[in-house]
């Protein structure tokens, strides 16, 4: 159909796409319509051909910055225009074909934008083209007001009103070390200010977390002794299970998540158990033998007083057969937080000298997943989704914060996420050589988690972070 008006602007470098939208949002507040949705000319995704109806006009506008023959089709069509309104840099060749052939022509000569003048440099051009086309339609001249988003940021209740992430004390979770022994509570050299708890030592650490505004704690276990099955990991009197009873017992406030995982418990340090001897370097884990001992692991860890169980190995169908291992056992109360986004990552070693559970020989890469990969995660993600998880846990959080808001864009469940050992270490180790400051970088990375789409946090900085909250800083 014909165009009343054409309007063109161009070439890249020219503000050309910032001078279209402030044209069609101008018309749209004046009553404009959009008869044909905006689509793409050519491959790059800046040029764009609009269609509106505004005053019983049809006008027609698009972009020009690379040639292309969409571009070239798009002139083509609306060559018998009756006015062509054009902002361009006089140095384009292509406008000066186009020129040719509308009589009828108001041309602005664009030039490259002043670096520190781009927005007061777009707003006069737009001005000057809806000018002309207001005086095409019998309009009054316009002024564009220039926009000023930091209207908003002005003073710390309008930054409060308009926050857009919102953080509570009730979304953290805070992972707490239980070693085997009595009167414990040993300094993790590779994490400054965590520490390894006894069980009769727990109530130090329960205290501080309650008194911080936290009351979920994620629990890993450190046995005395180790086998090639990992059978501790299930042993009814195993440091999880006491400590899951303790705090059943002492601290029914605390809500008790139990890490599932047979790492901490095996000789070789391997989160499932081998298909041939430990001391064979050869050796390759027996995914579904894996399975097997892992359920046995979570029924025991929810009869000893476990609220939610968490498996973080990383073996195939591992959420199935925990699921219809609990069902079975009549606990189908119980929920599953899935470490189903893991990571084989450097960013775990505090942990596994925390935990004492780096592996002897080999690393993790079967069955962790690789750090390049994103379109990986999301298929662990809904498959743990398909197989009965009710949370989906990304982790490590800070280097992934694209996969977290892929994961939370793609799944109908809780998206949870694990700021790990080596994200903690970092900023305490900066902070204490003066580089930064700890609480601020702290504040920032756990709202760059939640701003990506996580729900929940798990951090050793939990306590520190409520305390945040809870004085306004953040959330």
């Amino acid at each position: 159909m014909k165009a009343n008006v054409l309007m063109l602007t161009g070439p890249s470098g020219c503000g050309k796409t910032t001078v279209l939208n402030l044209v069609y949002d101008d018309l749209k507040r004046k009553g404009g319509e959009e008869v044909q949705p905006r689509k793409q000319l050519g491959e790059n995704p800046r040029d764009f051909e609009v269609v509106m109806r505004f005053r019983g006009k049809r006008i027609v506008f698009f972009t020009m910055g690379d040639y292309s023959k969409e571009i070239s089709a798009a002139m083509h069509e609306h060559a018998d225009a009756n006015v062509l309104i054009m902002a361009c840099n006089s140095k384009h060749k292509m406008p000066l074909k186009i020129m040719r052939n509308f009589p009828n022509r108001r041309v602005f000569t664009k030039t490259k934008r002043p670096p520190k003048q781009r927005a007061e440099y777009d707003h006069k051009v737009a001005e000057e083209m809806l000018n002309a086309l207001y005086a095409v339609a019998g309009d009054a001249a316009v002024t564009l007001s220039l926009k000023r988003p930091r209207r908003l940021r002005g003073n710390p209740f309008l930054r409060g009103l308009v926050r857009e992430t919102r953080l509570s004390a009730d979304a953290l979770i805070y992972p707490v070390f239980v070693k085997e022994g009595h009167n414990l509570m040993e300094p993790i050299a590779t994490m400054e200010g965590q520490y390894r708890y006894s069980v009769d030592r727990l109530g130090a650490v329960f205290d501080a977390i309650l008194k911080a505004g936290v009351n979920k704690v994620l629990f890993f276990g450190i046995p005395q002794e180790k086998d090639p099955e990992g059978a501790g990991a299930y042993c009814e009197d195993g440091v999880v299970q006491n400590a899951l009873r303790h705090a059943a017992e002492r601290y029914p406030e605390i809500y008790r998540i139990s890490d599932v995982c047979l790492c901490e418990y095996t000789s070789h340090g391997h989160c499932g158990v081998l298909s041939a001897s430990d001391s064979d370097s050869g050796a390759e884990i027996d995914n579904d033998r894996s399975l097997e001992a892992l359920s046995a692991t979570a029924c025991s860890h929810v009869a000893a007083g476990s609220q939610m169980v968490a498996p973080s190995d990383m073996m195939d169908g591992r959420v199935r057969a925990i699921r219809a291992a609990l069902d079975a056992q009549g606990r189908v109360d119980i929920p599953i937080m899935s470490y189903a986004v893991k990571y084989s990552s450097a960013f775990y070693d505090p942990f596994r000298d925390a935990a004492d559970c780096a592996p002897h020989f080999g690393d993790r890469k079967t069955y962790q997943m690789d750090y390049h990969n994103q379109k990986e995660g999301i298929k662990e993600a809904l498959s743990d989704v398909e197989e009965g998880a009710d949370i989906i846990l990304v982790k490590p959080a800070l280097a992934y914060l694209d996969v977290i808001e892929r994961v939370a864009a793609r799944v109908q469940l809780p998206v949870a996420a694990y700021s790990v050992s080596g994200e903690y270490a970092m900023i305490k180790a900066a902070a204490r050589a003066g580089f930064l400051d700890e609480e601020a970088v702290m504040c920032e990375s756990a709202v760059s988690v939640f701003r990506a789409g996580a729900n929940i946090l798990i951090s050793y900085f939990a306590k520190e972070i409520a305390a945040c909250i809870r004085a306004g800083r953040i959330g």
